[in-house]
């Protein structure tokens, strides 16, 4: 199985006091050792941490050592991102969960680890669900 990471379950492994850490420390053993994620995700992750000096190190060393990976860009898919966004943007549609969406279209055997509820409407290939990590 690919593991694409959003921001929620990110910030939740990086940061002890967040109200899933432990939860998501518990599914830690039974992931892949490698996660892919978009640049999106990283920015969304790194302002959420802007006043946790130790979270930031954690994310950069997660980085340098490739058990995340920068796996997309989205400069190929900017008008389906763009089309994506306007299509939900009542919930709304971030920048990254449109990333995130496209990048499950392009992976094969992934599923999505995140927190986020909007991932239960979202859909790929036509009108899939999009497979989920389970909590």
């Amino acid at each position: 199985m690919n593991l694409v990471m959003d921001t929620g379950p990110l910030v939740a492994i990086l940061n002890p006091r967040d109200q899933y850490h432990s939860q998501i420390a518990a599914l830690l053993p039974s992931l892949p050792q490698t996660w892919k994620t978009c640049e999106a995700v990283i920015t969304e992750a790194l302002f959420l941490f802007q006043n946790n000096a130790r979270a930031v190190e954690g994310l950069g060393k997660m980085l340098r050592e490739s058990i995340l990976e920068l796996d997309y860009s989205a400069n190929q898919d900017l008008g389906v991102i763009f089309r994506e966004m306007k299509s939900y943007q009542k919930l709304p549609m971030s920048f990254a969960d449109a990333c995130l969406v496209r990048m499950m279209e392009r992976e094969k055997n992934a599923r999505l680890f995140t927190l986020d509820r909007h991932f239960e409407v979202y859909r790929y290939k036509g009108r899939r669900l999009i497979p989920r990590v389970e909590i």
